[in-house]
This record gives C-alpha cells, sequence and structure tokens, in this order.
C-alpha cells in the first residue's frame, strides 16, 4: 500500500512527557488508508485467536467420535480435516499480519526517525556542542526501534494473550464449568506475578554479568596491550592474580544469573502445572459423573495447555518491554528539548528584504550584543558593537577563546544573542528565517569539513541549481582547476570521510569555491587561506579579494598579515573589545594588537611581510627589499 502521509505527528513540547503519554498522543493515524490498514491488522488478530480457539472443539468431535461403542469414523475425519484447515487459516492470518504490520511498522519507524533528525537539526550550536555525537545517534537507533518494539509487544503478545484468557474462560462459563475457569484465572495470575518479580530480579543478575564480564575483558586487554610493562617489571603474578579475580567475579556472576533463571523455569511449571492439575481434577468429576464427555475432557486440557503457551515467552516479553520503555523515555527526552533558536511565525525572507537594498547599503551591524555559553563561566561575548559598511570588512583577531568564532555563529544566528541585537541591512536578524539569513551569508572556515561523497557535490551543496558556468568561475576564483585536473574522475572524484583523501590546501580551496559559488551578501573568512602554501594563498587572496567587493566581509585572523587591508580591526579580549581601528592606527597605538603583531614579526620573514604590504614600523625589521 501507498503510504505517503505521515503516521504520527511528534509535538515539540517543552515539557517532559512520558512513554506511554508519546505512545498515546503521537501515534495518530492521518489518513484513511492507514486506518484501514490498523483495522486490517486487528481483524487478522481476531480470526487468528479465533481460529486457534476453534482448533481444540474440532478435537472434541473427533475423540467423541472415536470413542463408545459406535464410532463414527466419518465425524472422526472431518474433525481431523477441520483441525487442519483451521491450523492454515490460523496461520495464514498470523502472516498477513506479520506482512501489514511491516508496513506500518516501518512507517511509524521512518517517520519516528526523520521527525527526531529534523528535531536534533532544529537544536542550537550549544546543545550540539554539549553533546557526543554517537550519544545521539545511539538515542535515535534505540528510541526508533523502541517505539514499534514496545506496539508489537503490547499489541501482539499480551493484548491477545489477556483476549485469549477472557475468551477461554467464557467458553469455560459457557459449558457448564466455572470452577475450571476460576482455577485458570488464579494459576495464570499466580504466573504472570511470580514470572515479572523473577524478571526483575533476574535483570539485576543480566546486568551484573554483562558488568563482570566488561571489567574482565578490559583486565585482559589492559594487561595484554602493556605487555613489556608487565615483563620489566616481572609483574605476571600480579596480572595473573588480578585477572583471575575478575574472572571469579564474571564466574559468580553467571552462577547467580543461570540459578535466577532455573529458579523462573521452575517457578512458571509449577504455576501451569498448578492450574493444569486443578482444572483437569474438575473435569474429570465432571467426566466421572457422566457430566462431561471425553471429548470435551481433552478439549479443556488443550484450552489450558493453549492459555499458558504464550505465557511462557511472557518473561522474555516484559523484559523487552521495559528496555524499550527505557529506550523511548530517552527519546522522549530529546524530543521534549526546547529549541533556543525559533523563527517567529512572521519571519520574513532575508533574500527578498535584501534584494531591494542597494550593495552599498547592505551594512552589518552589532548593537550591545551580549552572549555567554554558560551564565558566569568565561566565553563568549560583552557589549559588542561595530557597523559594517556595504563592501567593507571587518577583521576579528585576539588570543584563542576572545570571543571570534562566538561573533561569527551570533550573525548566522546559529546562537541567539542574550541581550542586544545584530543587523543586516537595518534587519534584525531574528525577524527573518534561519534559512534565508544563512543563504545570504556564505562561511568558510579554517578547517573546511567535507561530506563523505564527491567533489561536486560539496561544491554544490550551498547552490544545488547552480548552473556550469557559475561552477567554472568559482573554481577558477578558488583556484580548485590547479588540483582538480590531476583527478582521474575529475569533479566525481570521491574526497573520502570528512575529506580525508584531499590535502589540506585542496579542502580549503573547495570551501573557498563552495562558498563563493552561493554568491552571498555576507562574506565571513575564518582563517581561509591558513592551508595554503604562498604562492596559491596570494592567487586564492586576491580572488576572495575580488569576490568580497561590494559584500560585506567578516575576517578571523590568527596570521595578522592576512588582515591589514581591513577597513576595521577589532582586538577582543576575554569577549570585550579592547581595541578598534585601523591596521597602522592600531600599531601606533601600541597596544595589544602591536604586541601581537611583533610577537609574529619575529617567527616569521619580517622582509618579506615589509615587502608584501610595503609598510615599514618600529616593530619590524628593515625591509631590504628593491
Amino acid at each position: 500500500m501507498g503510504l505517503e502521509e505521515p503516521l504520527i505527528e511528534l509535538s515539540q513540547e517543552d515539557d517532559k512527557q512520558s512513554p506511554w503519554s508519546f505512545l498515546r498522543k503521537q501515534f495518530r493515524p492521518t489518513s484513511c488508508e492507514q486506518r484501514l490498514l490498523i483495522a486490517a491488522i486487528v481483524i487478522c488478530i481476531l480470526g487468528n485467536k479465533l481460529a486457534v480457539l476453534l482448533t481444540p472443539v474440532t478435537w472434541r468431535y473427533t475423540v467423541d467420535a472415536l470413542s463408545g461403542d459406535n464410532v463414527e469414523s466419518d465425524l472422526a475425519v472431518r474433525g481431523v480435516m477441520a483441525y487442519s484447515g483451521l491450523a492454515v487459516v490460523a496461520d495464514a492470518f498470523s502472516q498477513l499480519r506479520g506482512s501489514l504490520w511491516a508496513r506500518l511498522s516501518n512507517k511509524l519507524t521512518k517517520d519516528v526517525s526523520v521527525k527526531l533528525f529534523e528535531h536534533i537539526h532544529a537544536l542550537s550550536l550549544r546543545w550540539h556542542l554539549n553533546r557526543k555525537t554517537g550519544e545521539i545517534l545511539r538515542i535515535v537507533d534505540i528510541g526508533v526501534k523502541a517505539v514499534a518494539a514496545v506496539v508489537s509487544v503490547v499489541a501482539f503478545n499480551m493484548g491477545p494473550t489477556l483476549l485469549e484468557l477472557a475468551l477461554v474462560s467464557g467458553i469455560f462459563m459457557k459449558i457448564g464449568v466455572p470452577a475450571i475457569s476460576l482455577c485458570v484465572m488464579a494459576s495464570a495470575g499466580l504466573y504472570v506475578i511470580y514470572t515479572v518479580s523473577v524478571t526483575k530480579m533476574r535483570t539485576n543478575h543480566r546486568r551484573a554479568v554483562n558488568d563482570a564480564s566488561k571489567a574482565q575483558q578490559d583486565k585482559a586487554v589492559d594487561s595484554l596491550l602493556n605487555f613489556e610493562t608487565v615483563k620489566l617489571f616481572a609483574a605476571e603474578a600480579t596480572e595473573v592474580q588480578e585477572y583471575s579475580t575478575t574472572a571469579q567475579v564474571f564466574a559468580d556472576a553467571q552462577t547467580r544469573a543461570q540459578d535466577s533463571l532455573s529458579a523462573l523455569n521452575f517457578g512458571q511449571t509449577v504455576s501451569m502445572q498448578l492450574g493444569m492439575v486443578c482444572g483437569l481434577l474438575v473435569a474429570c468429576s465432571k467426566a466421572a459423573a457422566s457430566e462431561m464427555s471425553v471429548g470435551e475432557f481433552v478439549m479443556i486440557q488443550l484450552y489450558i495447555l493453549q492459555i499458558f503457551r504464550p505465557l511462557i515467552s511472557l518473561g522474555s516479553n516484559y523484559n523487552s518491554l521495559m528496555q524499550a520503555m527505557a529506550d523511548l523515555e530517552r527519546m522522549t527526552q530529546l524530543l521534549s528539548v526546547q529549541l533556543e533558536v525559533k523563527d517567529k511565525h512572521s519571519a520574513s525572507d532575508m533574500r527578498e528584504i535584501l534584494a531591494r537594498i542597494p550593495k552599498h547599503q547592505r551594512t552589518v551591524a552589532f548593537s550591545q550584543v551580549c552572549f555567554a555559553y554558560e551564565a558566569g563561566k568565561p566565553g563568549g561575548v560583552e557589549n559588542l558593537s561595530f557597523v559594517i559598511g556595504g563592501g567593507g570588512s571587518l577583521a576579528l583577531v585576539g588570543p584563542s577563546g576572545s570571543g571570534k568564532s562566538t561573533t561569527t555563529r551570533l550573525l548566522c544566528r546559529l546562537l541567539d544573542v542574550t541581550s542586544g541585537s545584530v543587523s543586516i541591512g537595518g534587519t534584525d536578524v531574528r525577524d527573518v528565517t534561519q534559512h534565508s539569513l544563512r543563504s545570504c551569508v556564505s562561511v568558510v572556515s579554517q578547517d573546511t569539513v567535507l561530506f563523505n561523497s564527491t567533489i561536486c557535490f560539496n561544491l554544490l551543496y550551498g547552490k544545488p541549481d547552480a548552473t556550469e558556468s557559475e561552477v567554472q568561475e568559482a573554481m577558477r576564483m578558488a583556484q580548485v582547476q590547479s588540483f582538480l585536473g590531476r583527478m582521474e574522475d575529475g569533479l566525481q572524484t570521491k574526497v573520502g570521510e570528512r575529506g580525508l583523501r584531499l590535502s589540506g590546501g585542496e579542502k580549503q580551496r573547495l570551501g573557498i569555491a563552495r562558498a563563493l559559488l552561493t554568491d552571498p551578501s555576507v562574506l565571513v573568512l575564518d582563517e581561509a587561506t591558513s592551508a595554503l602554501d604562498t604562492t596559491t594563498e596570494k592567487e586564492v587572496q586576491q580572488a576572495i579579494n575580488k569576490a568580497a567587493e561590494g559584500r560585506c566581509t567578516v575576517m578571523i585572523a590568527h596570521r595578522l598579515s592576512t588582515v591589514v587591508a581591513a577597513t576595521e580591526i577589532l582586538v577582543l579580549k576575554a569577549g570585550k573589545v579592547v581595541e578598534r581601528g585601523t591596521h597602522q592606527s592600531l600599531l601606533q597605538a601600541g597596544g595589544l594588537f602591536k604586541e601581537m603583531w611583533a610577537a609574529q614579526a619575529n617567527n616569521e620573514d619580517a622582509s618579506a611581510l615589509q615587502c608584501k604590504y610595503a609598510v615599514e614600523y618600529a616593530c619590524c625589521k628593515p625591509c631590504s627589499c628593491k
């Protein structure tokens, strides 16, 4: 069946919701087709149970036909045929149910995983910085599987078992043996209570086994990895003794786990046999008093066995349910995380706004901006204000942790300001959609991250509909052709995970081309040429300078030689602006910027710096270039 509508709607409430609340509120079929699919599954479950319940009845008539003085062979044959037919019908319903459930559960898990993935991408950068990617993916994986597991256990195991128990009790009442019904119900209740209690205890034993196994393995690995050290200190006996201790703990844990399993199995057998004995004793007394036929006696025995058969797997089903509920709880907690950066309902499109503004009026302004990752702890910016005129450039310099990267993240609205405002073209970035804002800002980072795909895919990532001429121009400006010609597959060359098959310089040039291809209104350069050799850096820097014409450019630099031509330079320290001005005015001021320049001049070829920028300051060596 073609199920195009989403099966569920995931809420994004800020309050935490329980797993049962999640299932109750969110498992909502959204189309007639899906409702029909669920109805068909229910019909299959009922059809299967009905066929199973009728099976003992066929044996009743078969046994009665073969017992006594008058053997009715025709009736016995019909009974056997009916038994086989019902078995086929029951299995047909079971298989059809499995096929329909596969369609429903696959749709369910797909929708949940997509919504979870969408929700995770909507969470702020601050949240992601405090989380491990592997942990997040594990929560998503086990949470999605838990949704289907809970529904499957409840709907296909526990629910039908309770239904069958009720129907069999009704049959016993109908044929006039309510005492058997009470015996079976009491025995089944004892069976369930005992199984759940012992299973909880066994869960702790299994956890102890897993912990002991991990400890033993960790000890073995640690000892063997440090084999040489063990030898040099003649500590073989100590290592063997410690390993023996962990092995003994593991063995004891396994013994306790096996003892608990034996106790579980024995208790289940006793509970089941109590119900069987009590029920059959009642049936025997009825048969002896000629109030019940032999066939009815056999039918009752089969019904009792039929009731306890699904209960045998109760322990494992209960374990699965509890584990799935724990996994589901972690997933619902993830879904309940509040979105820190949200679009307003009335948010505009930044591209449309900037299209109505001349390039020279597309200014970038920070007004008394404050932001902190954690209150009372270092990190962030404080009272940051600046204006970049249309086509102008701003350089951010300073020691690590001074707030340079935070500033660009606030500009792209990966983070929201605590106070103050950030605007582009006179429009607060909080008044436009995040998507439209980021489509107007391109970032070239120091460590260009590439997807594990082709060069072409990574190049077109920001603008999939780019024309061939636009692609060629972007590659030319970023000097991509200089290494692309060596690639046998050209644009279809695989770059590997995080672009590991390319050199640092090749990755950076590809990142620059990707940024230039989007034709941004604001260009952010975070040490964009740091991985390039001197010759290529000069060529690419010229291309960047040309591409930056008419655009606001924000540059983050550790190499101060790359920001000499910036319209304004801000020197940040601990999130505050300690100096600001042009390159020359800052050197003349003799503050932190001059100290940084002098420190770099001592580590670089100062003569080359003087020649390159045709500037001579007291902190630099004299230029000897002619």
